[in-house]
């Protein structure tokens, strides 16, 4: 075998090795990146599904004013015709005017609570927004940390339990959290316990002010 071909087998076994070493610190970067959209998408979730669940009660609310008002129309219907007959007791005319205008309310409030359905996706979708600013490079997992202790101070061991997270990856999002300012480890203390700093408490007072 010929020098230049040694040294050709060389540098490729050395470009491969550094692919292959490229390639593993890629994969690691984007499983952690997949995890952290995929928690992202079921805190989406649980918001989406939590305004569902108020515009259904509020369709609930609808339907059952739709139904009462169909009650009252129904029941209008045979004083309706008095209106339009003269020589009748001034009594049961004003009695069928005055339910006529109860009636009119009723439409009326009716269509308050769609504009109100319709408002309260709108400010639903507002909120989300505005939250997902302030969290800024913070996962939706990350704030919830900051939540907890802002409740407490909690050992590595606790906020892993209440996380349901493995101990690197508890371990990896506590000291993000701790560089960002969130939050610092009080030595004092056996074992080690994590605080929220006051950083981290204006950023839970940001978000609880959100209209």
């Amino acid at each position: 075998m010929m020098f230049e071909d040694i040294v050709i087998i060389i540098v490729a076994s050395i470009t491969l090795l550094l692919s292959i070493v490229v390639l593993i610190h890629y994969l690691s970067k984007i499983r952690r990146i997949t995890k952290e959209w995929m928690e992202a998408s079921e805190i989406v979730k649980g918001i989406i599904l939590e305004i569902s669940n108020r515009l259904s009660q509020q369709d609930q609310r609808i339907t059952d004013q739709q139904v009462r008002l169909d009650v009252i129309e129904l029941r209008l219907e045979p004083l309706s015709k008095v209106l339009g007959k003269e020589g009748k007791e001034g009594v049961r005319v004003q009695e069928v005017s005055d339910t006529k205008q109860i009636l009119e309310e009723v439409k009326d409030m009716l269509r308050n609570l769609e504009k109100g359905r319709v408002e309260i996706s709108r400010v639903a979708k507002k909120r989300e927004v505005k939250v997902f600013e302030l969290l800024g490079e913070l996962s939706p997992t990350e704030y919830l940390v900051v939540g907890l202790l802002k409740e407490g101070a909690l050992t590595a061991r606790q906020i892993q339990e209440k996380i349901n997270k493995s101990r690197e990856h508890t371990a990896r999002l506590m000291k993000k959290l701790f560089e960002f300012g969130y939050v610092f480890r009080n030595e004092n203390k056996m074992p080690y316990i994590y605080e929220i700093t006051e950083k981290g408490r204006e950023l839970t007072k940001k978000i609880s002010q959100i209209p």
